[in-house]
């Protein structure tokens, strides 16, 4: 397990296609992520990030997870 400290850091909360509600970012700056909750890292894009319209990407509900004891 390894921590995770990310700068200029953005949440893109992607609704589902039946939401009225568009998609949207949230800016968090810093963001510190604890080692047991991070599966992958990788480098983005940003050529190809920005030429994205976030607000109109849509996408299914992802289901919970459960852990046993």
């Amino acid at each position: 397990m390894t921590n995770l400290v990310l700068g200029q850091t953005t949440e893109r909360i992607i609704r589902p296609h039946d939401d009225e509600e568009p998609s949207s970012e949230v800016q968090h700056g810093l963001y510190i992520v604890r080692g047991d909750n991070v599966t992958v890292v990788g480098l983005v894009d940003e050529e190809l990030d920005e030429s994205i319209n976030w607000n109109e990407v849509r996408g299914a509900v992802i289901g919970g997870v459960k852990h046993s004891a």
